[in-house]
């Protein structure tokens, strides 16, 4: 996968301008899950975030209706973008010819939805609608101690017992499938205690 490393780096490159200069992009998006074709998505960028070894999109679906962009964060996968096309979205003229760029506020968007603090307490990039972080207990023995005490799994990682033949670690995230990802890195060396 060289060549999607190149053109994830390269439409980084493009949806940070398009983030600099506070204007609309669309891509064609396919659903991870298959449970769509391709649909067109018109979106207010605001960040471009790296995780796993994958760009992602952060941003804000734009209403067509409402004229603005929906005050709810959704994380596209670049490599779900067709052919890493992104593209600006020009506005609608009843002559048919192109429009001209669509704007938006970054700062009174980012604010609305409080990009800064949203992924606070994410393990990775996930968040479902409505849910509350919680304090996740997690043991890990063998190997997995010197891994753990060395790399932070999340910046509220605390070590709540301390053993020769085992660690304990509270995080305080959202509960998400990227927990489940994670403990599966460690096999039998890293269960959540409840």
């Amino acid at each position: 996968f060289p060549s999607h490393d190149r053109l994830s780096f390269e439409l980084a490159a493009v949806c940070a301008q398009a983030i600099a200069q506070q204007y609309l992009i669309q891509f064609l998006y396919r659903s991870a899950f298959g449970t769509y074709k391709s649909k067109l998505q018109v979106v207010a960028p605001l960040q471009v975030r790296f995780y796993e070894g994958r760009y992602y999109l952060i941003a804000c679906v734009w209403s067509e209706r409402n004229k603005s962009p929906n005050n709810q964060i959704k994380v596209f996968a670049f490599d779900l973008i067709e052919d890493f096309v992104v593209v600006p979205a020009l506005v609608e003229r009843e002559d048919g010819a192109e429009g001209d760029l669509q704007y938006f506020s970054w700062s009174e968007l980012a604010t609305e939805v409080q990009l800064k603090t949203y992924f606070k307490h994410c393990l990775g990039i996930a968040r479902f609608k409505d849910s509350v972080p919680e304090i996740i207990r997690l043991k890990f023995t063998d190997w997995a101690i010197a891994y753990v005490k060395s790399r932070r799994l999340h910046s509220s990682q605390r070590i709540v017992v301390d053993n020769p033949n085992y660690i304990v670690v509270e995080l305080y995230i959202y509960r998400t499938y990227e927990l489940s990802m994670l403990l599966s890195r460690f096999r039998d060396f890293g269960t959540e205690v409840r």
